[in-house]
């Protein structure tokens, strides 16, 4: 049955059969966009008033007009069953997004879901709760973006709402991976929350975001080493590129899979492993939640944090005050102190090891610079001599173009003026109007564009010098 594609619905499928040979200048465009007969299309989206339509052929979306698309004579295909019959059930996933404020989480969440997305608030609290959705390899992927925060350390007196809420989130293990977001332009302090978070023994996977401002400061990023250390999964990208956020969507999918689960690289001083390991067997005999890490609430008890406080008995709470005063009596370090000083000292060993700056040679000569026109004695003086320098140059070189751009005006405005309007017969008082009072006019003006123009083009180039 031969129709035309007014008649077609969204999701049919039509075949090209031929062209009504009266309709010659669109079936050429029509050939050209691949409609040649024997294709076949699919109906994706019809507008409110019936045009225009849009339709997928050859892997690609056509909007066509109703007048363009007359001259196609089109054999409908059923094919609705049979992609029913084919479609697999979708499985669908949690992925719950964390980092620091200002690392591009927002733009990663957006770039994930597009337009499908939900705001609304965390049960109890008034944190705004942002969630959407995707779908990718027959997956139904529900993206949870949590508060920006940069740390789990919790505590109501000095704490906002948002490390409790995350924290919270990430224990109650409804997320079937955690997608910790890094800004690789501030990597050393934005790692000490995914030191946290590997702590925890969760599956996870790091996400270096903004590696192309990183390499335009010069600055090679060693991520495969990175990987290696953090014993985590781990994908470089730009979170605005396309490309890079399909290679995630992949790697996110089989992480699912595997269900790999994180492990802490942070190596910690002897009396804190020897704490670790006192308290660890009777975290596990005490601990309802057998999915939370016992390790991770042994460190969060040395810590003095008041979840791992709450859910220890008071056996539990005695057992490690004991051992946090024996750490300090042996280190002569708070317990506390110890372990945030391990964390950052791994950080601090991973970047010098994984940062390499490329031009160091630049960067030295640039901060010798800085040091003499930023001195807080040599800056004003150093400033009024470049001003000095860049009106006498100015001055001096439009000088030298002046006489140019006056003859040049005078010979255009004034005398072909008073040439053309002699040749006319035109009036005295409108040659003189014309000639004598416009045209000097307009050769005056003309004679100071040089030194306009120069110092127009100093003026955006000189940079302004304060002191420190």
């Amino acid at each position: 049955m031969i129709i035309s594609l007014k008649d077609m619905q969204v999701g049919d499928t039509g075949r090209v059969v031929g062209f009504d040979k009266s309709f010659l200048p669109y079936r050429q465009k029509m050939l050209a966009m691949g409609l040649t007969p024997g294709t076949e299309f699919t109906v994706i989206r019809i507008a409110p008033l019936g045009d225009p339509i849009e339709i997928r052929v050859r892997g690609t979306d056509l909007s066509l007009r109703q007048n363009e698309v007359a001259a196609i004579r089109i054999e409908q295909v059923d094919r609705k069953v049979e992609i029913q019959e084919k479609k697999l059930p979708e499985e669908e996933i949690t992925l719950a997004v964390i980092g620091n404020p200002n690392c591009g989480k927002t733009t990663l969440f957006n770039g994930l879901t597009g337009s499908r997305q939900h705001v609304g608030s965390w049960a109890g609290v008034t944190v705004e709760q942002k969630t959407g959705q995707y779908r990718y390899d027959n997956k139904v992927i529900k993206v949870v973006d949590l508060p920006g925060i940069y740390s789990l350390d919790v505590n109501e007196h000095s704490t906002s709402l948002d490390e409790k809420v995350a924290r919270d989130f990430i224990l109650s293990q409804k997320a079937n991976l955690i997608l910790n977001i890094i800004d690789t332009t501030h990597l050393e302090h934005k790692l000490y929350l995914t030191m946290q978070l590997l702590e925890m023994r969760i599956p996870m996977v790091v996400v270096l975001n903004n590696m192309d401002d990183a390499t335009g400061r010069d600055i090679k990023i060693d991520s495969d080493e990175i990987a290696r250390r953090l014993m985590c999964p781990l994908v470089s990208l730009v979170a605005t590129r396309t490309k890079d956020l399909n290679t995630l969507k992949s790697t996110i999918n089989q992480l699912v899979e595997t269900k790999q689960l994180s492990s802490t690289p942070v190596k910690y001083p002897q009396p804190i492993k020897a704490a670790i390991s006192r308290l660890t067997p009777l975290i596990e005999q005490q601990l309802a939640d057998k999915s939370i890490n016992p390790q991770w609430i042994a460190v969060k008890l040395l810590e003095k944090d008041a979840f791992a406080m709450d859910l220890a008995d008071e056996t539990l709470q005695k057992t490690a005050h004991d051992c946090y005063q024996a750490i300090e009596d042996t280190s002569g370090e708070e317990a506390d102190i110890l372990i945030v000083d391990s964390r950052y000292g791994f950080i601090n060993t991973l970047t010098q090891d994984t940062l390499i700056q490329q031009s160091e040679v630049g960067k030295k000569l640039s901060d010798n610079i800085d040091k003499v026109i930023l001195n807080r004695f040599l800056s004003i003086p150093i400033f009024f001599g470049v001003m000095y320098l860049m009106f006498t140059f100015t001055i001096k070189l439009g000088r030298a173009f002046k006489p140019f751009f006056k003859d040049f005006a005078q010979a255009i405005f004034v005398d072909g003026t008073e040439y053309l309007l002699t040749l006319m017969n035109s009036p005295q008082w409108l040659i003189t109007l014309l000639s004598g009072g416009i045209g000097n006019g307009i050769r005056e003006v003309l004679a100071f564009v040089p030194t306009l123009k120069i110092r127009e083009t100093e003026r955006s180039e000189v940079m302004i010098f304060s002191p420190q």
